[in-house]
This record gives structure tokens, C-alpha cells and sequence, in this order.
């Protein structure tokens, strides 16, 4: 199975309205919302989730915005005095070891998913820029989706693959390699604590190695390498109607492209 999720709903107008208009062509079957953002649109959201055969579920977000917690704790390691957050990957993969920092953590993903629960049910669970990865995270996680009854959760293994493209050779893609082998590893730590909560999981993910560079290329070669019988894959992207952001814009084009539905069909 291969299914294609649009990650950051809520981000921005420009990002929902995208989703809203690609899950209609029939390649994206799925979104991850960012409930802690002032672009969350519950309205449009509800034209998503009344479509039966899409999946709508949660993007914890600890790396940009704002917390939803009331009352701001003094000199927190999570968020600024205003509560805003600026935790860049290495920060959180820094802290995960800091007892304090991970009960702020949970706290917020805590008040994230309820803020969610107000206004639909979960069907999976991932994070904005991969932070949950991060195995000390990624039980909190785990433990969260138990008890909130999220059934499904992200983990990212992508097996490095070739497209017959010159972005293959940018120097964003040799840094993006290096994430590859981090969430590959950090992935063989996570799976058996999904397993050990009864969490469904994907067996891989396309979009890390090509980030700033998915396009229908990508998505389809994408499938070729990291898809097998009987297992899952799952491709994501950050689509949106916003044409300045090229690499965004690009996204959401793949989306509408008529020729890789077709491929995708006549394969899965």
C-alpha cells in the first residue's frame, strides 16, 4: 500500500487550500494537522473529513509557533518567554535526554492532541520536521497515541534511491542523505516500542532524502524503491498554492499531475 499525506495543515491558508484541491484529483489520501497554529481552518478541514476515504491525523508541532499551554512556565527549555517556540532538531535531539525537558514535551503534545480531539478523531499521529523520531520523543508519543486511541504512527526508514535527474547530485540531497541515515537509524530503535504499545506503523517513508526537491519523479521512484508487497509505504509532502515558494509549489503541482496518478494506479 502506498499512500501519500500532505503534512502541515494549518501552517498557512495558502498550504490548506492546496491539500483541500489535490485530495479531490485522487492522489493524496491523507493529511497531518498542526493544531497549534493561527492558519488551523477547522472549516476547510471539515470538507477533508467528510470524504470517507481520507485520512486526517495529528503533526505535533514543538519547532515553530506558538505553545497552547495558559500559563508559561518561567526559564522553560521548550518555548520563549512570549511562549513561542525556536527548537531547531539538534536542540530537541540535545535535550532528549534532560528529564525536565521531556515532561514539557509531553505536556504539550498532551494539550496538542486534546486541542485536536476537539474537533475530529485522530487516525495517525507523525510531527512537524521528523522531531518525534527522536527515540526518547517517540516513546511519549507512543504512549500518548495508547491512550488518546490514535491507532497509527509515523516512523521513517527510506531506503536511498536514484532518479533519473540532476537534483540528485545538489548538495541538498547529499545533506538530506545524512538525515536518511539518522531517521533509518533512529527508526530500527522506534519500531519495536510502536510494537510494544500495538501501534500500526508504515514499513517506509519517501521524502526525507529528497526534501526541497519532491516532485512526480521523486514520488514515483520514490514507490519503486521503497515499496514491496504487503508492506506500506508512505510518501509525504508539503504542497501549496503559494507560487514564491517554488519548492512547496512544485509539491502541490505533483499532486494534479495526471500522468503519476495513472502510474501509481496501474502499479498499486
Amino acid at each position: 500500500m502506498y499512500i501519500i499525506n500532505a503534512d502541515d495543515y494549518g501552517i498557512s491558508e495558502e498550504n490548506n487550500k492546496a491539500i483541500l484541491e489535490a485530495s479531490k484529483f485522487g492522489i493524496l489520501k491523507s493529511t497531518s494537522v498542526m493544531v497549534n497554529t493561527p492558519y488551523c481552518n477547522y472549516d476547510i478541514l471539515q470538507e477533508l473529513l467528510d470524504n470517507p476515504d481520507f485520512r486526517v491525523g495529528l503533526h505535533l508541532n514543538i519547532y515553530e509557533f506558538n505553545t497552547l499551554k495558559k500559563d508559561l512556565k518561567h526559564n522553560s527549555k521548550l518555548y520563549d518567554n512570549n511562549g513561542e517556540f525556536h527548537n531547531s532538531f539538534g536542540y530537541v535531539l540535545k535535550n532528549s535526554f534532560d528529564k525536565e525537558f521531556l515532561e514539557e514535551v509531553e505536556e504539550e503534545y498532551r494539550l496538542q492532541i486534546e486541542e485536536g480531539l476537539k474537533h475530529f478523531k485522530p487516525e495517525h499521529i507523525d510531527s512537524h520536521v521528523h522531531m518525534h523520531a527522536i527515540p526518547n520523543l517517540f516513546k511519549i508519543v507512543c504512549k500518548l497515541a495508547k491512550e488518546y486511541d490514535i491507532p497509527y504512527i509515523r516512523t521513517q526508514f527510506e531506503k536511498p534511491y536514484l532518479i533519473p535527474d540532476m537534483k540528485m547530485f545538489s548538495k541538498t540531497n547529499l545533506i538530506n542523505l545524512i538525515k536518511v541515515a539518522l531517521l533509518d537509524t533512529f527508526t530500527l530503535m522506534n519500531k519495536p516500542i510502536a510494537k510494544k504499545y500495538g501501534l500500526e506503523t508504515n514499513d517506509y517513508i519517501v521524502g526525507v532524502q529528497y526534501t526541497a526537491n519532491m516532485d512526480s519523479n521523486t514520488l514515483y521512484y520514490g514507490y519503486k524503491a521503497n515499496h514491496k508487497k504487503g508492506k506500506l509505504t508512505e510518501a509525504l509532502l508539503h504542497p501549496t498554492q503559494n507560487q514564491d515558494k517554488k519548492d512547496n509549489y512544485k509539491e502541490y503541482l505533483s499532486l494534479l499531475d495526471k500522468n503519476l496518478l495513472e502510474k501509481l494506479q496501474n502499479e498499486l
